[in-house]
């Protein structure tokens, strides 16, 4: 009875390390999120998308073959008042954020200040960023405003 106990406690005292060091390692890292079923096609599809070979072509070469529509868009900065890159969003949990190389802002943003996206869209890129649920998921090496 008492050698039953002790292999019973063994096998839970090595299953609680198991358990430890699986959570140890999930958490060492950026936590791993998947697409649900909506965005799985398209998020697949960017993963596919070689990132470097648009880098220095316009961001209408992208879109196009993308073949996608964006739901919205945000303007992201780096610096306050000037906009660094524009956020295209998908869905909910799926975005690319799309920095140009030269977009010509010669003044902090204000009140008077229109964006013209297909200005934005005619410039070069600089670098490109897939995100699902906020996580940078490729393109991060690019610029660190993606991690």
């Amino acid at each position: 009875m008492l050698n039953t106990f002790f292999n019973s406690a063994k096998s839970m005292m090595v299953m609680t390390i198991i358990v430890s060091l699986v959570a140890q390692l999930s958490c060492s890292g950026q936590t791993m999120v998947y697409p649900n079923a909506r965005d799985s096609a398209l998020y697949n599809k960017i993963l596919r998308m070689n990132f470097p070979r648009y880098f220095d072509k316009p961001v209408n070469t992208f879109f196009s073959d993308l073949n996608s529509v964006y739901v919205k868009y945000t303007l992201g900065m780096s610096t306050p008042g000037y906009i660094n890159r524009v956020i295209f969003i998908f869905s909910d949990s799926l975005s690319i954020d799309v920095s140009v190389k030269d977009l010509n802002q010669k003044e902090p943003l204000n009140f008077n200040y229109k964006f013209d996206l297909e200005v934005f869209k005619t410039k070069k890129i600089n670098w490109l960023c897939l995100r699902y649920g906020g996580l940078c998921i490729k393109g991060c090496e690019y610029h660190p405003t993606c991690n």
